[in-house]
């Protein structure tokens, strides 16, 4: 169930998938932890900027 609630959240977000496609993460931890980290970033530049 699980697995097939993931492709289905993958199919919605073609970003997500060209962006694994592209910066070829290792795993979905990996990946994760790089959305959190450029989420991070974000915030902080916007707060700071």
């Amino acid at each position: 169930m699980a697995k097939q609630k993931k492709s289905l959240l993958h199919k919605e977000i073609p970003l997500e998938k060209w962006l694994h496609k592209h910066l070829l993460f290792k795993d979905d931890r990996e990946f994760a932890l790089f959305l959190v980290w450029a989420l991070f970033t974000a915030a902080f530049i916007s707060v700071f900027a």
